[in-house]
């Protein structure tokens, strides 16, 4: 179902990038949908995790549990990220939805740049600074 799902969405990127004419668009497309395709079967077979680094803006951790279901955790790379991933989230959901892509736990860590933050912060109110 989750390939099936991927290969859809992918299908259809493929053929608007064959409308437009755009050969090296058709080819990275036809490449990227294959190596997904394959790090989710994997990943159903085994039940272990997938990272795919994004650039080092962001990044996501997938797994397919064994129901099948899409289970997704993407981790920011800073603060700006992190609100896009935010107001974004309930969108990709839907999208899920929309092309019938069983999903389970789909959400985002708190960027980098928060997290260093926040422990500054810690040590500040511990008195470790």
């Amino acid at each position: 179902l989750y390939s099936s799902a991927a290969s859809d969405v992918y299908k259809r990127q493929f053929q608007k990038a064959l409308d437009s004419g755009n050969i090296q668009q058709v080819q990275s497309t036809a490449k990227a949908s294959a190596a997904l395709i394959a790090a989710l079967q994997e990943s159903a077979k085994t039940n272990q995790p997938f990272r795919i680094d994004f650039d080092k803006d962001v990044s996501v951790i997938i797994k397919v549990d064994k129901e099948g279901k899409i289970n997704a955790n993407f981790i920011p790379g800073d603060k700006a990220v992190e609100n896009y991933l935010r107001n974004n989230i309930e969108f990709l959901k839907n999208r899920f939805n929309e092309e019938n892509i069983a999903y389970g736990d789909v959400n985002y860590s708190k960027s980098k740049q928060d997290k260093e933050e926040q422990k500054k912060q810690n040590n500040k109110e511990n008195g470790h600074e």
